[in-house]
């Protein structure tokens, strides 16, 4: 939703012209008006929220098990932690 907005709204199209916008006040607005769309849809359509893994053990068991980046093994562990299989 940042990155929508950041390129509908600002005309940012690359990461470290979106750090330095994030910064300034205009910047603080468009990160709340991601922020609130995000948590409309969620409480609209009742979604419900899992606890994400943080231990960094579990996370990176499976980095090194499955040749992940550190925040895809994260995710692989919160599936498995939470009992998602797809």
């Amino acid at each position: 939703m940042l990155r929508k907005l950041l390129s509908e709204k600002a005309g940012i199209r690359n990461r470290y012209d979106a750090k330095r916008y994030l910064r300034t006040p205009e910047g603080k607005v468009l990160i709340d008006e991601a922020f609130t769309s995000v948590l409309t849809l969620i409480f609209q359509y009742d979604v419900e929220l899992i606890e994400d893994a943080t231990s960094s053990g579990i996370v990176q068991s499976y980095a090194v098990r499955y040749g992940l980046m550190p925040r895809d093994a994260q995710i692989v562990a919160t599936c498995v932690m939470n009992g998602i299989k797809r």
